[in-house]
């Protein structure tokens, strides 16, 4: 079986950012449960997360119609609309929230994304053949 090489790249850089922005002392905690979290930052994480979750689901059944499902999601278009609706609404307010308590720190957690993202669509993809 083979490695993901390119997500490991991508997680490995995006964690080697994030030290150094809490290393330089950018970015700080705080002693309570969302700063063992990560603060906003992990705040937000949490919620881009759960977004890509829900979007992932709507690409897989677009793309694979056809495959067979061990979990069928009750009410399918319904309760993963209201999903995803209520995961950008919480992204959202987690991010106007940062936007009000520390600038900066957003400004470069975005900046992180965008390199991220970047990155990510810079390496060619694998050939399906080397992986089976």
């Amino acid at each position: 079986m083979k490695s993901p090489v390119k997500t490991l790249s991508l997680f490995d850089s995006t964690c080697i950012i994030v030290g150094i922005i809490i290393g330089a002392g950018i970015y700080e905690t705080t002693p309570t449960v969302a700063g063992c979290m990560g603060g906003w930052a992990g705040t937000m994480a949490v919620w881009l997360f759960f977004l890509a979750t829900g979007a992932a689901l709507f690409r897989l059944r677009r793309i694979e119609p056809g495959l067979e499902r061990r979990f069928h999601v009750p009410a399918y278009p319904l309760i993963p609309i209201l999903f995803c609706t209520a995961s950008a609404f919480m992204l959202y307010s987690s991010a106007s929230y940062a936007f009000t308590e520390k600038p900066t720190g957003l400004l470069v957690l975005v900046g992180v994304i965008a390199f991220t993202a970047l990155f990510y669509r810079s390496v060619p993809p694998r050939s399906q053949e080397k992986i089976k």
